[in-house]
């Protein structure tokens, strides 16, 4: 093993659950290994089409998780969140697993993607 690779995950809202129609607010961490920092994070409400910037909370300095939230406008129906970070040496994290594969799964650093049902 080496550096921790460069990561972003939802903590809200819920994989699978459901939000009204109208401004929902995503939130999560992210994290880039070694002497990198978080400098972005995108949010996506449609399964990776289209991009939003979030906002990047405090930096609790080396080896802290960067929190992040964004705003996002979703109307009825079933959404794709999608997450992906970029850190301070312009790196991205991966799209999907499969750049990434292995035996044992280590390292599945590909972008977080969370699905919400959003009801009237």
């Amino acid at each position: 093993m080496q550096e921790i690779a460069l990561n972003a995950d939802f903590l809200y809202p819920d994989d699978g659950t459901s939000v009204p129609a109208g401004t929902t607010q995503a939130g999560g961490y992210a994290f880039a290994g070694g002497s990198r920092t978080i400098s972005r994070v995108d949010v996506s409400p449609d399964g990776g089409r289209n991009w939003s910037q979030a906002e990047l909370l405090d930096d609790q300095g080396p080896w802290a998780w960067r929190l992040w939230s964004a705003d996002l406008d979703l109307p009825v129906g079933q959404h794709e969140l999608v997450a992906r970070a970029w850190d301070s040496a312009a790196n991205l994290q991966p799209e999907r697993p499969e750049s990434v594969w292995n035996t044992k799964g280590y390292v599945n650093n590909s972008w977080a993607t969370i699905r919400v049902d959003v009801r009237s």
